[in-house]
């Protein structure tokens, strides 16, 4: 159910007639109550949305149309907004400082708003899981070397192809643990 579809309408029907009727979107539209809205009344066939907020990144962002928070009040700010416009739940990315990604987690838990996504790289998943993040998204058995490669690449290509190498390393027994 990690989909980034919301921007392409074309392909909603495609989910139903593949036994697909909800998806879990993990780079959501600035305002869901206004894209729920608008969605309804144009009578696409579509799943149900689950809407995720747009993606919260530290600065620089990785992804062009991402909210970047630099400090705690920004992050809490940012909850509350999305919040209000209908989020689902939160999106956290990984270039977040400690201090936001932290403020983010404990405003999301007080609007009672799960947060998810990426484990930031300056945040361990021992962290992450102790500040409950409902899930983790891309986890790698070679976590530690790929944070430090990523945080000092260069955006574009550079971070591209380490993120690109990190795929293959995923491993479902890096997180056995945390589940023990």
């Amino acid at each position: 159910m990690h989909v980034h579809a919301w921007k392409y309408e074309a392909t909603y029907p495609l989910y139903i007639v593949n036994g697909v009727t909800g998806i879990r979107e993990m780079f959501g539209p600035p305002d869901a109550n206004n894209f729920r809205r608008e969605l309804a009344a144009k009578s696409i066939l579509s799943p149900h949305f689950y809407l995720g907020s747009p993606i919260i990144d530290g600065h620089p962002a990785v992804h062009p149309g991402s909210i970047e928070v630099t400090s705690t009040e920004q992050a809490k700010a940012v909850v509350d907004e999305q919040k209000q416009h209908g989020a689902d739940f939160i999106k956290e990315y990984s270039r977040l400082s400690r201090e936001a990604y932290f403020a983010i987690m404990a405003e999301s838990a007080r609007t009672g708003l799960r947060a998810v996504g990426h484990v930031p790289l300056r945040v361990t998943a021992w962290e992450a899981s102790e500040s409950k993040q409902a899930s983790f998204e891309h986890l790698s058995s070679r976590e530690k070397e790929l944070q430090t490669r990523i945080v000092s690449a260069s955006p574009g290509r550079e971070r591209r192809s380490v993120l690109i190498e990190a795929i293959p390393s995923y491993d479902k027994t890096t997180i056995r643990p945390a589940l023990e």
